[in-house]
This record gives structure tokens, sequence and C-alpha cells, in this order.
């Protein structure tokens, strides 16, 4: 825990750190040939992301993937404690976007977690073209100006921590830092920072949030460009001053 001075108190407060967000795309090109057939495996270059070991965490996969024949499955799983976190099914024999698996268990916490996969059918692939997995204090699909982030420590953020995922190859995105004040039962549309796009993805970014918002307010990403449900977005834990 960090111990500041706030600046109008004088007196020290305790903080909420940032705890960066996680993003593993271990497994970005992978063919998984399914020798036996409905056998789930990791692919050769999946590696396993570990989760914080004292605050649960939203982790989160979104991929694009096809498959040979069969219907193939991804599988988000806690390799600790051997439990599916959620799967999706695709059928395309061309790059798809799955729908997005998100997971929440305080029983997460400090554990490994991985992507597996599948194929009905002996024999046939299942190719992970783009995306992975990330973890946070939020994680979340984009397709607005909608994720607003709140106050769980208390008092006013200092930093914004986010990162995206960009499941669809050939999708295009950017993003821009923004708050979301509501005045009466209205909200608006605050963008504050720089944008950011494709040649970011992947990669954590740090924001000074330069608003003081209300309880009911929050803070998130805008999207300046249609992405459609294409990529996923995480938000970190926020610091600041407590009111």
């Amino acid at each position: 825990m960090f111990i500041l001075n706030a600046r109008d108190i004088g007196t020290p407060i305790e903080l909420c750190p940032i705890m960066l967000p996680q993003v593993n795309r271990s497994s970005e090109g992978d063919i998984y040939v399914d020798a036996v057939g409905n056998t789930y495996a990791e692919t050769l270059n999946q590696t396993r992301m570990t989760l914080s070991n004292s605050r649960t965490r939203q982790v989160a996969c979104r991929i694009s993937a096809f498959v040979s024949g069969g219907t193939g499955t991804v599988q988000l799983w806690n390799a600790t404690n051997n439990s599916s976190l959620g799967t999706k099914t695709t059928v395309s024999v061309v790059e798809a976007t799955l729908d997005i698996i998100q997971s929440s268990l305080v029983s997460n916490i400090g554990d490994e977690i991985t992507l597996r996969v599948k194929n009905s059918n002996a024999g046939e692939s299942i190719t992970i073209v783009s995306g992975g997995m990330i973890a946070g204090d939020q994680a979340t699909a984009i397709t607005a100006n909608s994720t607003p982030y709140g106050y769980p420590c208390g008092g006013y953020p200092q930093l914004l921590s986010f990162v995206v995922i960009k499941a669809l190859s050939t999708a295009t995105y950017r993003v821009q830092p923004a708050a979301f004040p509501r005045v009466g039962n209205a909200g608006e549309t605050v963008l504050f920072g720089s944008s950011y796009a494709d040649d970011t993805a992947g990669i954590v970014q740090t924001v000074r949030v330069p608003y003081r918002l209300q309880a009911s307010s929050g803070y998130g990403l805008a999207t300046l460009a249609a992405i459609g449900d294409s990529i996923v977005a995480m938000s970190s834990n926020l610091a600041g001053e407590v009111s």
C-alpha cells in the first residue's frame, strides 16, 4: 500500500496502488491438430499467466481462429485448480472472432491461467490467428464508449492503466481515455490524453487522470473508430487521493 501526503489535507493517507494489467498473446499463429479428437491441449507456444496472489482479478480471453473441419473449442483454463472458466466454439474455416470468455472467481487468486483448444474430429485442426488473454480489475469487450471504471478503493483516481487486445487480425481500432461524468441523469464523454491505435495492441498504457469526478461517474476508454466486437480492453486499478 502506498502512503502519500494529500496536498489539500497535509496528513498521510492510504492509496490503492495500481496493479498493472497482464496480457498474454503467446498462442498467436499456433496450429493444433487434434490427433485423437475432442481432446484438449495447450498449443505449442502457449504460456501461462499467473494472477495476483493478493487481489481478485478479472481474467478474460478473446481470439480469432479457424478450423480445418469439425468444431473447434477454445477454453479458458485454470491450470492450478484444473477447472474450466468457460468455452467458446467455432466451425468457421476462415478467420472469425470468438466471443469473450470472462472469469472473476476468488478461487483464481494466485493461479496459473491458460488457453486450451480441441477439435471435435480426429485429425482436424484449429488455428489461433490473433488475440489472447488479459487480466486486471476490469476486463470487457468494447463496442462503444462503454467501459467506465469506478472507485473500488474510494477517493479521486489519479492514474488509469489499460491494455487492448486486437482479436481479429484484419480489424482496426482507435480508442482514447475518457471521463464519463454524470450531470443529473444524463451522461457525458470527456476525452483526455492521447489516442491509441493498432500499433499499441497488447502494450500496457498508463495515463494520468486530469479530473475529479463524483462517485457515480467513471473513467474508461472511448472508441474513436468503428471496431465492432473484435478487440478487448482492460482497465487496471486506480490510485488517487481519498475524498
